[in-house]
């Protein structure tokens, strides 16, 4: 497995809280939503916006299409989350 810097880490613990609630949502296993591989692509990425997620491994246009967008907002809101608790 790849090793993520520290930062990365952090950006993937945050994306693995946003799949489980797609995957709660969707009523279906949280690795058919990604991949602890692909959410560690994605955390590699260096802007997380829908149109760039086809480009890690594994992810395909059907996938991106269908949760990506879900992804990307509700990073967003984690991220704004985290502003306005500090």
């Amino acid at each position: 497995k790849e090793v993520l810097s520290e930062n990365e880490f952090a950006v993937f613990s945050k994306l693995r809280e946003c799949r489980k609630i797609i995957a709660t949502n969707e009523a279906i296993p949280a690795y058919a939503v990604f991949t602890d591989e692909e959410l560690a692509g994605i955390a590699k990425l260096p802007e997380i916006v829908a149109n760039k997620l086809s480009l890690v491994k594994g992810i395909g246009d059907k996938k991106a299409e269908k949760f990506g967008q879900m992804l990307v907002d509700l990073y967003a809101s984690k991220l704004s989350e985290n502003e306005t608790t500090r």
